[in-house]
């Protein structure tokens, strides 16, 4: 008899467990259709003030502004590292100091424009 009573309450546990992961189960179900209409709802209002002031829509996946930036970067970054290596040179500058120019290599090596950026504003290059 003990084993049918500890094997009756393991079944009513189970199924205890059992409705609480359902409920809980059914709850995401009806947060996650709620997100999604929303979601659509959002979409719609979005595409509506985009046509509305003639905007080029957010969902497209045209990067083509980012190119022009991009090679702008590159080119300003050259200009700067020839500026900073020329300053800091061992050959050009009056200075024995060459711990700056090797920085500046290592940076460029590394494609580290940020500290190419640093070391320009070492020397109070613009």
């Amino acid at each position: 008899m003990p084993q049918n009573s500890i094997f009756d309450q393991k079944k009513k546990e189970f199924n205890r467990v059992r409705r609480q992961w359902k409920n809980a189960f059914d709850e995401f179900i009806y947060v996650k259709n709620v997100f999604d209409k929303a979601v659509g709802e959002l979409n719609i209002i979005i595409i509506n003030i985009v046509e509305k002031y003639n905007l080029d829509s957010p969902f497209s996946e045209d990067d083509s502004l980012e190119e022009p930036k991009k090679k702008l970067d590159e080119e300003n970054s050259k200009v700067l590292f020839r500026k900073v290596a020329m300053m800091s040179h061992p050959d050009q500058s009056n200075t024995d100091d060459t711990d700056l120019f090797r920085k500046l290599t290592e940076a460029k090596k590394q494609g580290n424009i940020n500290k190419i950026y640093d070391l320009a504003g070492e020397l109070e290059i613009k």
